[in-house]
């Protein structure tokens, strides 16, 4: 069984049916919807198994609140609401997680725009959140943050951006900033195994390039690599041919309409081996094996057509553009949901992946991933939030 459940509001079912396609090895049931319209939209979620209970739960930002959905057994509930600090502005919140303070449970750190500070929620073995500013600067548009362990000591570390500066944590969630920041201007930037060191490097995009930091193996980084890319991207990582090596693969909107894969050398170079034909602009995309053939896949939300195109990887760079999912309607006469992010995690336990889509004005559609069942086996009725 598969249901979404929310303190306080009330559920209401959904036919159930399931999206399938001719020619196409792949199968989804039609979504559930998380999320009150309007009240809660999604700017960014991530999909996470907060108390390591075996069960993926999602943690979602959007409108000045930093949700938490716990999964109870294929039930997602949200426990919390958690507000950020006055001041704070929704220009492209950004998340990440990690266990900081080394106590076993997942904590997590959200930065808005309007020049507030990096924030974050300590989790409490009750289950509870407890916000610490960090007394960390942020830029008044379009934060960035990611946490990973930049010198292999086992603790995670916080990145933040603008200037890009890696700051190492003590043993305790507490961080100290190490090195010369690197004053350059960029949009997005992720964290990934591109230069082939096996410590994680840093990628930065922004307008006409795409550069890499390589991590010297202390958390200190030099520049390694320049990528010329067409126009202004959104960039992320992962390996598309198996080689160990993290990949890029960008948006290109308008007037392009594509995303771009290109495969990584090892030493900080990329190269193109597939555009993707998106017909409208590209928001997000993501990567995940969605049929269990052992090829990463390409998952990218077009935004302004609330869909979400999937394209299955062949192995060596290349895919096939396959289905949309479609995001419903909150309801008659709704706004019709722009879509500004977009992860796979299996939420169900079934060894399946399955898409989640966050949305701004109706919270988060969950597509439940149902390639290789037989069609004779349905889900139980969807349901949503109201």
């Amino acid at each position: 069984m598969w249901s979404v459940s929310s303190l306080g509001v009330a559920i209401c079912a959904l036919v159930s049916a399931e999206q399938s396609f001719s020619g196409f090895p792949i199968r989804f049931a039609n979504p559930v919807l998380v999320g009150e319209p309007q009240v809660l939209g999604v700017a960014q979620m991530v999909p996470v198994d907060l108390d390591a209970d075996g069960a993926v739960d999602i943690v979602g930002v959007g409108s000045n609140v930093l949700q938490i959905y716990r999964n109870r057994g294929g039930t997602l509930r949200r426990v919390h609401s958690l507000t950020l600090p006055p001041g704070a502005i929704p220009f492209d919140p950004q998340l990440a997680t990690a266990d900081v303070d080394s106590n076993g449970l997942v904590d997590v750190v959200a930065v808005m725009g309007g020049g507030i500070h990096y924030q974050l929620f300590r989790q409490q073995t009750d289950g509870t959140f407890l916000r610490e500013d960090l007394g960390i600067p942020a830029e008044f548009y379009f934060p960035k943050v990611a946490l990973a362990d930049v010198n292999a000591d086992g603790l995670a570390d916080l990145v933040t951006s603008d200037p890009l500066i890696v700051h190492l944590n003590q043993g305790a969630g507490e961080f100290a900033a190490i090195g010369e920041p690197v004053v350059e201007t960029f949009t997005h930037f992720r964290v990934g195994q591109v230069s082939g060191t096996g410590h994680p490097d840093i990628v930065t995009s922004a307008s006409g390039q795409v550069l890499v930091h390589e991590n010297q193996g202390t958390g200190l980084l030099a520049l390694s690599g320049t990528h010329s890319v067409p126009i202004l991207t959104r960039t992320d990582l992962a390996d598309f041919n198996a080689d160990g090596i993290d990949d890029l693969v960008q948006t290109e909107p308008v007037p392009l309409h594509h995303v771009r894969v290109s495969l990584g050398d090892g030493q900080g170079g990329f190269a193109t081996s597939d555009l993707i034909d998106t017909g409208i602009r590209p928001e997000r995309t993501t990567a995940g094996d969605l049929d269990n053939d052992g090829w990463v896949d390409v998952i990218a939300a077009l935004g302004d057509a609330r869909t979400v195109l999937l394209s299955l990887g062949g192995g060596d760079g290349t895919f096939v553009p396959g289905p949309q999912l479609a995001v419903p309607l909150a309801g008659p006469g709704a706004a019709v949901p722009f879509i500004p992010d977009v992860d796979v995690a299996d939420m169900d336990g079934d060894g399946r992946l399955d898409v989640m889509v966050a949305t701004y004005n109706q919270g988060i559609a969950i597509f439940r991933n149902r390639t290789g069942v037989s069609p004779r086996f349905k889900d139980n009725p969807l349901q949503t939030v109201r």
